[in-house]
Formats: C-alpha cells, structure tokens, sequence
C-alpha cells in the first residue's frame, strides 16, 4: 500500500474483497506473512472478524484464517463499516487507483 494510503481502512477493505471473491471459487483458508513489527497490518488481521491463528518466528508472524462468510461474520463487517464511515465520512468507498503502486503491492511492474 503506497504510504499516503495507509491508515485509512483500505487495506480491510482489500482483505473483505479477496475473501468475497475467494470464497466462490473453493478458496477457504488465507495465509500471510508480516512483519512482526508492523502492527497496522496485524491490526487490519485481528479485526477481520475471521478467526486468525498466528504464529511468530524469526520476526515474521504467519497468520492463517479460514474465511468463511457466516452470518457473524457479516454482521462484523457491517458495524465496522458503520463506524469507520461515522469517524471518517471522507474515507474511501473504492480503493484510489494509485494507492497500490508497484513497489508497494510486491508486483513486478512489467507484468500486465
């Protein structure tokens, strides 16, 4: 995420769009890695309303969740969505065309 982008509730909506599109496809579990100092990003995990297994080594916490969209699960999401929206009513509904630039994202830049 390009760092004028940070903070701002995008990376959640990222992570809720992946499993929406996941999830019909026969994917049921994400796995990911951070830094264990990137407390941002373990944030945007924990508060996913999935049910997140970590495990630290080396620095590097891997998160495993199962991403099921049960009833609960929605109803997260949407008093989050509430309350972001509350606090921050400028907050992006979509996700800005630039905030994932390619040395941001990890993608090679040559690939279309």
């Amino acid at each position: 995420m390009a760092d004028a982008y940070q903070h701002h509730g995008i990376g959640r909506l990222l992570l809720e769009h992946l499993a929406d599109a996941a999830w019909p496809i026969g994917i049921t579990t994400f796995c990911a890695e951070t830094m264990a100092e990137n407390k941002g990003m373990i944030r945007v995990f924990e508060d996913s309303g999935f049910p997140v297994t970590k495990k630290l080594e080396q620095g590097v916490l891997s998160v495993t969740f199962p991403i099921d969209p049960s009833k609960a699960k929605r109803v997260r999401v949407a008093e989050r969505k509430s309350a972001l929206k509350a606090a921050n009513p400028d907050a992006p509904a979509t996700i800005p065309a630039d905030a994932l630039t390619a040395s941001a994202s990890g993608l090679d830049p040559h690939i279309s």
